[in-house]
C-alpha cells in the first residue's frame, strides 16, 4: 500500500459508508483499494446487501505477489470470503505497476470471480472503464 495508507482508517470509513446506505451497494476498488476490499470482506460480516465487487488492478499481497506482511490476506480468506458475492477482476496486460500475473492469484483465491484481461490501458485503464460499467449494468439487470 502507499506510504501512510492506514488500513484501519479505511475499514472505519467503509463501515461508516456501508451503514449509511439502506440500498444495495456496489463496491469498486482500484489497486491497493481493491485488495483492501477483499481483505475487509474476508474479515467482516457486512449487513448491507452488496450487489457486486469490482476489483481494478488489484495487487496480490504475499509471496506470490507483493510481499508485505501487513497487507497480506489471512490464510482463512478462502473460507471467510462471501462465496455468493459476484466478483469481477480487471487487469491490463500492459500495466507496469501491478502486473497482470496478480490476476491469477485472485482467480485461484476467488473461484467465483469473472476476470477480464484488457490488452492495453496501463494501470489507469486509459481512463476507460466502459468494460466495468457494462458489467455493473449487466449485474444490476440480472439482480433486479
Amino acid at each position: 500500500m502507499p506510504e501512510g495508507f492506514q488500513t484501519e482508517k479505511w475499514y472505519e470509513q467503509l463501515e461508516t459508508e456501508l451503514a449509511a446506505s439502506d440500498e444495495k451497494v456496489i463496491l469498486v476498488g482500484h489497486s491497493p483499494g481493491a485488495s483492501l476490499l477483499v481483505k475487509y470482506l474476508s474479515k467482516t460480516v457486512v449487513e448491507q446487501s452488496v450487489l457486486g465487487l469490482f476489483l481494478l488492478a488489484p495487487p496480490y499481497w504475499g509471496a506470490a505477489g507483493w510481499d508485505v506482511d501487513e497487507y497480506m490476506l489471512e490464510a482463512t480468506v478462502e473460507s471467510t470470503f462471501p462465496t455468493e458475492l459476484p466478483v469481477f477482476v480487471y487487469h491490463c496486460r500492459d500495466d507496469e505497476i501491478v502486473s497482470v500475473v496478480h490476476r491469477s492469484q485472485y482467480e485461484e483465491l476467488l473461484p467465483q470471480a469473472t476476470t477480464h484481461v484488457i490488452e492495453s490501458g496501463g494501470h489507469q485503464f486509459n481512463s476507460d472503464l466502459s468494460v466495468v460499467a457494462h458489467d455493473i449494468e449487466r449485474l444490476e439487470k440480472e439482480r433486479s
